[in-house]
This record gives structure tokens, C-alpha cells and sequence, in this order.
């Protein structure tokens, strides 16, 4: 009635296993298929859904999750995943289908790289923005003068 749940400690373990933790990689499975969400604390505590997969890291010794985040994120791997998506109305994947696609897996270091370039080209991004934004509220408050004279 007011949106509020009791769980009783025996329900509390049946969720246990759906309870999200930062760090882990969120990947929708219906609709928009392979967009992918980062857990930050700040969006804690939250359980999993339905038609949503949680990517948790297990070898940080193998895949940072910042690399991990930018590969799933982007168009080549979102193009794999429509491509093995199945339905007409709205698509769909599986998380068996998700293990079946490759990813370029490079050595750790590599992958450190990687992540500090497109991070260094986010940030030139962020940049350009805000000078976008400030050049088109400079012209709107040009044109605004123009209007009181």
C-alpha cells in the first residue's frame, strides 16, 4: 500500500543472492540489449531485477572493471549483442548468449592504458561541453539584449 516490503529474516536469504555490490556491471537483457550501468555505492543498497545481468568481477588479476565497463559500453559490443538478440517487438538476450561473445582481453598493463587514454579523451569531452554550453548562454543572453533595446 505505501510501497514498503517487510522481509522476514527467513525471505531475507532467498534475496541475499540478488543483492547488488558496488563495482558490478549491470547489462540490460531486454529491449535496449547490451547497454551496460556501473554499481556505485551511492545507489546502494539495490537488488537485481529481472532481465538485467550482473557482470561480477572474480580475477582482478585478468580484467580491470573500469576496462571491462568501457568494452561492454561500447558499439561493437552492443552491435554483438542485437545481433544475437532474439524476438520482434522487443529483443532479448541470455546471459548464455552474453558468455558466447568475444571481447579483446589484453594484458593487465595494456588494459591500465587503455583506460587512462579514454578516460584523458572523457575529459577533453567534459571540456568541450562545458564551453558549448557557456558559448549558447552567451549567444542567448546576446539575443536577449537585443530584444530590450
Amino acid at each position: 500500500k505505501h510501497g514498503y516490503k517487510y522481509y522476514s529474516p527467513q525471505s531475507e536469504k532467498k534475496i541475499e543472492r540478488f543483492l547488488l555490490r558496488e563495482n558490478d556491471l549491470l547489462i540490460s537483457l531486454t529491449g535496449n540489449t547490451g547497454q551496460v550501468a556501473l554499481v556505485t555505492l551511492g545507489l546502494l543498497p539495490a537488488l537485481l531485477n529481472q532481465r538485467v545481468g550482473c557482470i561480477r568481477i572474480k580475477e582482478y588479476q585478468k580484467v580491470t572493471k573500469e576496462y571491462l565497463f568501457y568494452i561492454l559500453e561500447n558499439r561493437h559490443f552492443i552491435s554483438q549483442c542485437n545481433k544475437v538478440s532474439k524476438g520482434v517487438a522487443q529483443k532479448n538476450i541470455s546471459i548464455n548468449d552474453i558468455k558466447k561473445l568475444a571481447i579483446p582481453l589484453p594484458p593487465l598493463e595494456e588494459q591500465k592504458k587503455i583506460v587512462k587514454k579514454i578516460k584523458s579523451y572523457e575529459n577533453i569531452i567534459d571540456k568541450n561541453k562545458k564551453i558549448i554550453k557557456m558559448t549558447k548562454e552567451k549567444i542567448q543572453s546576446n539575443i536577449r539584449t537585443l530584444w530590450e533595446v
